[in-house]
């Protein structure tokens, strides 16, 4: 019975001795398992950040070709401005000096009294073309260009030039056209003023 005893004791004792040689190989596995993983689980980060920047970069110089490419507001407006139809026939007849409603009908023709309100109204809101009364019986009204309408001039100008050098003016009809008296003459005024025949 001693000597049963005290081979268990000894196989006892031996798994003791055992056991911290076999449980430290897997503790260092698995450090060094964690210590290998941790550089692939930050190289997905830094490459998102990379990956992101080269995006904002790609939309920064998008926005900056559409910038580049796009006109100049200011003249995106001014062109919206005169290129209305009658616009510049009338800037060019009031760059000539005030001129009242029906004169203005006169020298434009095919204008008629609804559109040339609309136009000198617009005009006026712009700041290029002031309408002047005066209190007299019967009424006058003017309209004459601002500081700002008057600054046109070489604008004109160069328009002119450019049509008499490139713009070709088709065949003139067979039949003789209506003088311009006669237009005048049966051309109705507005914005309350008295036209005269002979104005």
């Amino acid at each position: 019975m001693t000597f049963v005893t005290l081979n268990r004791r000894q196989s006892a004792d031996s798994q003791k001795m055992r056991l911290p040689t076999a449980s430290w190989p897997a503790r260092r596995v698995k450090t060094y398992t964690r210590s290998m993983a941790k550089p692939h689980e930050s190289a997905p980060s830094a490459s998102s950040s990379t990956s992101s920047r080269s995006h904002q970069q790609q939309q920064q110089q998008q926005q900056q070709q559409k910038q580049s490419s796009r006109l100049c507001p200011r003249y995106e407006h001014a062109m919206q401005i005169l290129g209305k139809r009658w616009t510049g026939l009338l800037i060019a007849s009031l760059l000539d000096g005030p001129r009242r409603f029906c004169e203005l009908t006169a020298t434009v023709g095919g204008l008629s009294d609804r559109v040339l309100s609309e136009r000198l109204r617009e005009l006026e809101q712009e700041g290029l073309v002031e309408r002047v009364v005066y209190p007299q019986i019967p009424v006058r009204v003017e309209y004459q260009l601002t500081e700002k309408g008057r600054a046109l001039q070489p604008v004109i100008d160069a328009i002119h030039a450019w049509a008499e050098q490139w713009i070709e003016l088709p065949c003139p009809p067979s039949s003789p056209a209506p003088a311009a008296a006669e237009t005048a003459a049966t051309s109705a005024c507005g914005e309350g003023e008295h036209c005269e025949s002979n104005a």
